[in-house]
């Protein structure tokens, strides 16, 4: 099957119409889509009309509906010095109501300043936390203040349904590399529920940093991989 495009930043965020939002759970007034959660104090995005999101708040999170079982998170991302580490989930229903088996925490990729590596977990329910194998990876360059870098992450099943496998490609430069796979091998009933996911889910990137000010983001992609889809 076809990979489908599910959600586009450039369609929002280039209607030269710029805007803020602020409050926990607060849509984009032309993309009810798109909201913006945790945070804090500071906790702000700002949208330019011209490509470009610029979001603050230590642990301030961008959510995207995007109802979709295995997806890809694409982003450019103009790296600053208040970003302690970033975070791409997939396969987010944390927010749902009981019983368990009705919601799930999601599948995380950690892009990490501090020793610049990729740390890789599932989120069962929230701050319960189970790394996946391996949990970290380390990355081949030190992400740097002033550089840009195009993300790719993904997260699909092996071909029998049974693991869950994240991937994360990074270009730094010099053209995507992929920098680091993990699996599940136990995951939960609700993790493996295509329905539910497909029903309602959400993708989420968020930033982490004692002071998170500003961080650019751009061409912000979320891609319907399909739920049979798989890698050699």
């Amino acid at each position: 099957m076809a990979i489908i495009m599910l959600w586009n930043s450039s369609q929002y965020w280039q209607n030269g119409q710029n805007r803020f939002i602020s409050k926990d759970g607060e849509t984009d007034p032309y993309d009810q889509r798109f909201s913006i959660s945790g945070g804090g104090t500071g906790r702000q995005f700002y949208i330019n009309g011209k490509g470009s999101g610029f979001i603050s708040g230590n642990q301030a999170r961008a959510r995207i509906k995007s109802s979709a079982y295995s997806t890809q998170i694409e982003l450019t991302v103009l790296w600053n010095s208040s970003i302690g580490s970033m975070s791409l989930r997939f396969r987010d229903r944390h927010n749902m109501a009981s019983p368990d088996t009705n919601k799930f925490g999601g599948y995380i990729v950690v892009i990490d300043t501090s020793g610049n590596t990729l740390r890789f977990y599932r989120e069962t329910y929230h701050d319960t936390n189970v790394d996946l194998t391996p949990a970290t990876d380390a990355l081949p360059f030190t992400l740097t203040a002033g550089n840009v870098y195009h993300i790719k992450a993904r997260c699909y099943d092996n071909a029998a349904h049974t693991n869950v496998i994240l991937k994360c490609e990074i270009d730094s430069g010099a053209g995507y590399v992929l920098e680091g796979t993990a699996t599940d091998t136990t995951p939960t009933t609700a993790a493996l529920n295509s329905v539910l996911f497909n029903t309602e889910s959400f993708n989420m990137i968020r930033v982490n940093g004692t002071s998170v000010k500003d961080v650019e983001l751009r061409d912000v992609r979320i891609l319907d991989l399909r739920d049979n889809y798989t890698e050699t």
